[in-house]
């Protein structure tokens, strides 16, 4: 297995796929997403921006199994001090979980973000996604803020 750059369209689009995935799953937790949403041409727009970075995990066959997706969300002229990068997607394939590849993607992001200059790394995880609230916990995540909802 081995973590890459995303580079090129065919993988942007394979990583339009997982996404899909992601929303779909997500959808258990949230009721207000699609579970039969299907994403086209997000990330053939995003892989190459500037302020963005696009990994692929990649098995021993060269295919994608799980992508993570980060952007910086501060800009200069704001009113942060420091810029801070956001992980917006991360995924791995059923069948590949439990094998410290979301861990690997993560830390490439971190990587990524510590060399772009950012001092503060987020994520957003719906708290009833437990599996994903325990490994981010583990890996030196904390609670910064809470998002509040109410149905009307």
């Amino acid at each position: 297995m081995q973590i890459e750059v995303v580079k090129d369209i065919e993988d942007a689009v394979k990583c339009d796929e997982l996404l899909t995935k992601l929303i779909c799953s997500e959808s258990k937790f949230d009721k207000n997403l699609k579970n039969d949403y299907v994403v086209n041409g997000y990330f053939e727009n995003k892989y190459r921006e500037k302020n963005n970075v696009l990994f692929a995990a990649k098995n021993n066959k060269k295919e994608i199994i799980g992508y993570a997706y980060c952007k910086i969300i501060t800009d200069d002229n704001g009113p942060t001090i420091f810029h801070i990068a956001l992980l917006d997607g991360l995924y791995v394939d059923s069948q590949y979980r439990n094998q410290g590849i979301a861990t690997k993607l993560i830390n490439e992001c971190k990587k990524w973000s510590k060399d772009i200059g950012a001092k503060i790394f987020e994520l957003n995880v719906t708290s009833a996604n437990e599996n994903a609230f325990k490994l981010y916990k583990k890996m030196g995540f904390s609670e910064f803020e809470k998002k509040m909802r109410l149905e009307i």
